[in-house]
């Protein structure tokens, strides 16, 4: 095992996201499949190194670069097959015409399960529904709040 995996309440939508945290690496993917908030960090190694323990990952990251890629999100598509398939696509931008269009193809194809594929948008804090309509429990809230020491490098924590 490498992470800890667990919901969480979104930053930007205050529904339930997904927090991923790879404890190993001291990297951390937070996604929200229902406004389409994304966060990753991550370091961009500057040798190869796999790490065993926190102390480790201190001592080793002192010359890699820390990255961290926030999208703040602007709605999701879910696809479903009738064979069962799921895709999730986050929006990074605002959802255009065009983006509409895409996914009208897909909804409207033969394969498609309709009644469990949607497209949303969610801009200045609403979500609107442009096609499909959303499960029953899309507007699930978690209790768990992010924890501020999960968004902080671990190696920079004062111990």
């Amino acid at each position: 095992m490498g992470s800890i995996i667990e919901d969480v309440t979104c930053p930007k939508c205050s529904l339930m996201a997904i927090a991923d945290y790879y404890y190993r690496t001291d990297e951390v993917i937070i996604k929200c499949p229902r406004c389409g908030y994304n966060y990753n960090r991550y370091f961009k190694w500057n040798r190869d190194h796999f790490f065993n323990c926190a102390s480790e990952i201190e001592d080793a990251h002192e010359d890699d670069e820390l990255i961290i890629d926030e999208q703040e999100g602007f709605g999701v598509y879910v696809l479903r097959t009738k064979d069962g398939y799921k895709t999730t696509n986050l929006y990074n931008c605002r959802i255009t015409n065009k983006h509409i269009d895409e996914f009208k193809k897909l909804y409207f194809s033969e394969e498609t399960d309709q009644e469990r594929s949607y497209l949303v948008r969610y801009e200045e804090g609403e979500f609107k529904v442009i096609i499909g309509t959303l499960p029953e429990d899309f507007f699930t809230y978690s209790e768990n709040t992010i924890q501020p020491y999960i968004l902080r490098p671990l190696w920079k924590l004062e111990r």
